[in-house]
């Protein structure tokens, strides 16, 4: 008897808080619950940043769309600390030898902002690396 008072307060608990989906009217079997499904997918507003990843910058638009920021700078400037990581990917003779042209383009993208950085080879902007960060961070 205090397993089922149990399930039938629990019930009742969960009854509260979820609803059940109304039925399909081609099939009626349950939908599923809108709550349950725009936690599967993303806000229209975003991108999964790993889909961007070593995507030429023409193929990152198509995916993301316009960016909201874009700036090039040379690797040989000053860097912010924002930008320091890019050293990682470079050698101090190579860049200060040669200008090396980086364009940095950032999607706003929900709570988080996506920045890519792109180097230019044979008329096309590659990959460079990303950072995904709080869209309150400041640097």
């Amino acid at each position: 008897m205090m397993r089922i008072a149990i399930v039938v307060a629990c019930a009742a608990i969960l009854g509260a808080a979820c609803h059940p989906a109304p039925a399909n009217d081609d099939t009626g079997l349950p939908g599923i619950d809108t709550v349950v499904a725009s936690r599967l997918q993303p806000p229209p507003d975003t991108v999964a940043p790993a889909l961007l990843k070593d995507k030429p910058l023409e193929e990152a638009i198509a995916i993301a769309g316009p960016s909201d920021e874009a700036t090039e700078f040379y690797m040989s400037d000053s860097l912010s600390e924002f930008r320091i990581g890019l050293f990682n990917f470079f050698k101090r003779k190579d860049y200060l030898r040669q200008r090396i042209q980086i364009k940095e383009v950032t999607w706003y993208n929900g709570e988080k902002n996506i920045t890519v950085w792109y180097r230019e080879e044979d008329f096309s902007w590659r990959f460079i690396t990303m950072s995904v960060w709080d869209k309150d961070a400041n640097f």
